[in-house]
């Protein structure tokens, strides 16, 4: 843990952001590991390397994938997960999922449009096929949270994995709760979320969050 470049509440290891292959070599022999914990704290490592060194990354997520061991692929898949978010092409190919997918996205709602801190929404949307082949891809969803400064700033969330037929269709709908977190505080004012299919964007709606009315 200690060496990760990005390790929460620390400081950043510049010399490790600047050049992380020290670090991937302590990785490799760790990868492994018959401890989950040690296996999840390499994911981890690796997923706070491609936030600065993207390319370093996926050649080692590559070098590994090819080992086909299933603890070794879970490690790959988990620290790829902000490579696919990013929809960073070659870290999509790599796990199997569609590149350049022929869908269309329809019926994109939100329900309720307002809502109260700490309240509930439906984000409910349909995933059609437009190819002759059967697709795979990654689903995720990406709130614009609204800051105590007024900026929209986007954090983006997995939604499912799914297998597309061909010409099928598939409705998704998600149960969202706004509330406060450590690390996240709910401001009042307009949000917006956008789906993500493969890493790139699907449409959008806005929303709003309000104080709601105290008794």
């Amino acid at each position: 843990e200690g060496t990760r470049p990005r390790l929460p509440l620390a400081g950043r290891i510049k010399r490790f952001q600047k050049d992380p292959r020290p670090v991937i070599a302590l990785l490799d022999k760790l990868k492994d590991d018959e401890s989950e914990y040690v296996r999840r704290s390499v994911a981890n490592n690796i997923n706070d390397i491609a936030k600065d060194n993207p390319d370093i990354a996926i050649a080692a997520l590559k070098q590994w994938s090819r080992e086909a061991d299933s603890r070794v692929m879970w490690v790959v898949r988990h620290a790829a997960r902000s490579l696919i978010k990013q929809g960073h092409p070659e870290a999509i190919a790599m796990l199997g999922y569609t590149t350049a997918p022929k869908i269309k996205v329809s019926g994109l709602t939100i329900s309720p449009r307002k809502v109260e801190r700490g309240g509930q929404i439906v984000l409910s949307f349909s995933c059609s096929s437009r190819s002759s082949h059967v697709q795979k891809l990654v689903v995720d969803y990406a709130i614009y949270y609204h800051k105590a400064n007024g900026r929209l700033v986007p954090k983006v969330f997995k939604l499912r994995d799914l297998t597309l037929s061909p010409k099928g269709t598939i409705r998704i709908e998600r149960k969202i709760t706004l509330r406060d977190t450590s690390g996240r505080t709910i401001y009042p004012g307009p949000h917006e979320i956008e789906v993500r299919i493969n890493g790139e964007a699907y449409g959008n709606v806005a929303f709003a969050v309000h104080h709601g009315v105290r008794s």
